[in-house]
């Protein structure tokens, strides 16, 4: 993921860097890889043109998004977690914990727990409370 000012800069470094990866025997994977407007003005932008709203991506386990602050108004990426990488993660745990049924369950608390405090660490970003609600109470399901 890397941000430009203008589409002329992004697409240069686009093209380089896939002449950079080919010296290696290396390619961009073509449905992967994409260019987006983002940015302040993207939304105003984009609807001058009648197209909607800037575009999303999934990077790293977070899905991002342009959106302004509340406080100011000013702009802002949101992140919050990707919903296909989450159910699978909850479907991994419940075999896990399949697995591990007859285990006492102190062991298992304590496997949970260091799963959980993991898991929080990494999502917990401003704007993605609620998507830890739903997983926290979907873990507690399991």
């Amino acid at each position: 993921m890397v941000g430009f000012e203008n589409r002329m800069e992004a697409e240069r470094l686009l093209e380089a860097f896939r002449e950079r990866l080919a010296k290696f025997g290396l390619e961009l994977y073509p449905e992967k890889t994409r260019l987006i407007e983002s940015g302040r003005f993207a939304g105003q932008d984009r609807e001058k043109r009648g197209e909607g709203k800037p575009d999303t991506f999934t990077f790293l386990g977070f899905t991002h998004y342009c959106g302004k602050r509340r406080s100011n108004g000013s702009f802002i990426v949101w992140r919050k977690t990707a919903k296909k990488p989450v159910v699978a993660k909850l479907h991994a745990i419940k075999a896990e914990l399949r697995r591990h049924m007859h285990e006492s369950v102190a062991d298992v608390g304590a496997w949970l727990q260091k799963f959980a405090t993991g898991y929080y660490h990494y999502h917990a970003v401003p704007g993605n409370i609620d998507r830890l609600s739903v997983f926290r109470q979907r873990l507690g399901r399991l």
